[in-house]
């Protein structure tokens, strides 16, 4: 951030959160959901084309990635938590 606006701003602060994902009950409703949804997954099945052989290990990877990530919460709600970065700071007066 100091690269991209040097002295225009100050009291730079980043802090590592996490964001609680319900929208999806199971692995392959997060595959579904990039697949159709996420624009550098469709670009990567678009460039795949008809290859069946590679979209079908594209689609067990992105399901196991899911299944890695997520587990099964309380009354069998499925849940992944996101680490996201926050990145805040002021402007420089």
């Amino acid at each position: 951030m100091r690269e991209l606006f040097d002295d225009r701003i100050t009291d730079v602060q980043a802090k590592k959160r996490t964001l609680a994902i319900r929208s999806f009950h199971q692995p392959e409703d997060f595959l579904r959901y990039f697949k159709s949804h996420y624009g550098p997954t469709i670009s990567v099945y678009k460039f795949i084309g008809d290859d069946q052989e590679k979209a079908q290990a594209l689609d067990k990877a992105l399901t196991e990635l899911a299944d890695s990530f997520g587990e099964a919460h309380g009354d069998a709600a499925w849940q992944m938590d996101w680490e996201y970065l926050l990145l805040t700071a002021k402007e420089a007066r």
